[in-house]
């Protein structure tokens, strides 16, 4: 790990929650929780800095990096906001020193701007969204026993946490995706997690119910005045399909955010289909790398190239193997939930390309999972992902956002240091 703290005495100004990882030849200073290859647990990374000292807290981040430059090749942030004082202010500072740097736009992410009243927003939405919206919600309240349970208290946490995985689990594996929730490490992160946030009263996890049953569960984040939607899952089975869950659940965290007085609903980075139907507006997360000399972009890039080369086989091999346990009719921990031939067409539709290396691989796998118990879960479950437009856009031209903010240098207590978490962790 790489943090970087500014402090004025005893007062906090800033943090920068970097780590340093080495993918050989080249050390990469990146966010923590923004992975390598552009996939991450965190869907906005930026500094946290006191808006009152903005400029000058940014300044001393980039002295420290320069600094203790001998520690890293390249700086590699992912999923930067537009609206972040990275963009809008750091960058003007890296040009004039002299750095090499590239911008590029990356995911793309959906925020609602929430009106006062329920009624307002359904205002704001097409006239088919706000029917289907209004109809859907009445006919499953009238042909079940309909129930939304926000939990507000640690002991029913982890029940719903666990509802949560299961029910999200189960939608994507219906899919042929793992979803996100498919390793132990995660699911313990988000429980860690999930439990601090709930004991800050920034945890908005909601079950829906049908008749007493789980149906649905919406896994958010509310923080100051943003609801911020991480995650959700709804009942696959094709006889929920006519309440259309998804979309019900979704309207109800959205209608709980406005009773609240929350003046955002952030649906986070993601182009879903989906998300454009509950009256959005765009906004667009950055990736910004820097070095000291411009021939280590050229050989970072072919460096993230080789390295997404050489998982692409593993990661489709991973995907396949949930596709087949799909169409046996096993989900992740056994349980019958269908798939036929569908799971076998996609899986061979991944494989068409392959070498033929890859292929016998591919075949003696498929006998291993059509002859096996599919009781167990398969050892590694990823998202594929695509591999990006690695083309950068060199020192574009950019909006610089400026103001008057206190001058630091002034404080002759400022301190600003890095390293590791544990040594000033309590």
């Amino acid at each position: 790990m790489f943090v970087i703290v500014v402090e004025d005495g005893l007062d906090l100004l800033g943090i920068a929650p970097l780590v340093i990882e080495t993918r050989w030849p080249m050390r990469i200073a990146r966010f923590m929780g923004a992975g390598m290859l552009d996939y991450g647990v965190a869907d906005h990374c930026d500094f946290v800095v006191d808006d009152a000292h903005e400029e000058s807290v940014l300044t001393a981040i980039l002295d420290e990096l320069l600094r203790k430059a001998a520690a890293w090749d390249i700086l590699d942030l992912h999923q930067v906001p537009g609206s972040s004082p990275i963009i809008t202010r750091w960058l003007e500072d890296i040009d004039r020193r002299g750095l090499s740097f590239c911008v590029d736009a990356r995911s793309p992410s959906y925020q609602i701007d929430l009106p006062g009243t329920w009624r307002d927003y359904l205002g704001k939405l097409s006239g088919n969204t706000r029917s289907t919206l209004e109809r859907k919600t009445r006919k499953l309240a009238s042909e079940h026993e309909l129930r939304f349970e926000r939990v507000e208290d640690v002991a029913r946490l982890p029940a719903a946490m666990d509802t949560l995985f299961a029910l999200h689990t189960e939608r994507w594996n219906s899919r042929g995706d793992p979803g996100i929730f498919c390793t132990n490490e995660f699911r313990h992160f988000h429980r860690d997690l999930a439990s601090s946030l709930l004991e800050k009263g920034w945890l908005d996890l909601t079950v829906m119910l049908a008749d007493g049953t789980p149906v649905g569960a919406i896994y958010n984040f509310a923080y100051r005045d943003t609801v911020s939607y991480y995650a959700s899952g709804f009942e696959p089975n094709p006889e929920w399909d006519r309440y259309s869950l998804g979309k019900v659940l979704l309207g109800h965290s959205i209608r709980a955010g406005i009773d609240r007085g929350m003046a955002v609903f952030d649906l986070l980075r993601g182009d879903g289909e989906y998300k454009s139907r509950f009256a959005p507006r765009l906004a667009t997360n950055y990736r910004l790398r820097g070095a000291r000399k411009s021939t280590v972009h050229g050989l970072y890039a072919r460096v993230q190239q080789c390295h997404r080369l050489a998982e692409a086989p593993r990661k489709s091999l991973d995907r396949v193997w949930i596709l087949v346990r799909h169409m046996n009719g096993a989900g992740p921990d056994g349980i019958a939930n269908g798939g036929g031939q569908k799971g076998l067409n996609d899986a061979m539709e991944i494989a068409t390309n392959w070498p033929r290396s890859q292929l016998h691989s591919l075949r003696d796998r498929l006998r291993q999972a059509l002859t096996a118990s599919m009781t167990a879960a398969p050892k590694r479950a990823v998202k594929c992902k695509g591999i990006p437009n690695e083309a950068p856009i060199k020192n574009p031209s950019r909006t610089i956002i400026t103001q008057a903010t206190p001058n630091l240098n002034n404080h002759q207590s400022l301190t600003i240091w890095s390293g590791l978490p544990s040594l000033w962790a309590g």
